[in-house]
């Protein structure tokens, strides 16, 4: 495994997007929907961060089995409060082909949010998904090749989630 970004580095990153977040959303109340298992790490980093009027909330969804997508999103239970009327912000670790943030984003704007935005830690450069191509997150903490990354919520068959940092497994590490 290989070391690309630092905790120090993740963390002032999280402190720039937290203010732009907080700028962004300027005294408005909002959700913060951190999609599990992945974006746990993230969403407690960020929201520690934040000093506006929001609520922590999330969701369980998946659309992975091991190393390779579905290419359909699993959500398991409900959010705790109703997105009706409110400002949702989703947190997720990672934007890899757009279809469970896009496919999240349309399903709470049925619910009734007011508003869905995004944010990212990061954001592979790779082709999105058919059904998610006009997808943009808001906030990306870093984008990077479409490499094979944990840490930080990221995993390999649930694996190395708690690394404080960001690191690309290596060939021999895929075993």
């Amino acid at each position: 495994m290989k070391v690309i970004l630092t905790a120090e580095k993740i963390q002032e990153r999280v402190k720039e997007m937290a203010a732009e977040i907080d700028k962004f959303y300027d005294g408005r109340p909002y959700t913060v929907m951190g999609l599990l298992n992945g974006a746990c790490y993230f969403a407690v980093d960020l929201t520690r961060c934040l000093k506006g009027d929001f609520i922590l909330d999330s969701i369980l969804v998946s659309s992975y089995v091991g190393e390779n997508s579905t290419g359909k999103i699993t959500m398991r239970g409900t959010p705790k409060k109703s997105v009706t009327g409110r400002n949702v912000l989703i947190v997720d670790e990672v934007l890899d082909s757009g279809l469970t943030l896009s496919t999240l984003k349309r399903h709470f704007l049925e619910q009734g949010a007011e508003s869905v935005n995004t944010v990212v830690l990061v954001q592979k450069d790779r082709p999105l998904h058919p059904l998610a191509q006009d997808f943009k997150a808001e906030w990306v903490g870093f984008r990077m090749g479409d490499r094979f990354l944990v840490g930080c919520g990221m995993d390999y068959n649930e694996k190395y989630r708690q690394l404080d940092c960001i690191a690309e497994m290596e060939e021999c590490d895929l075993k």
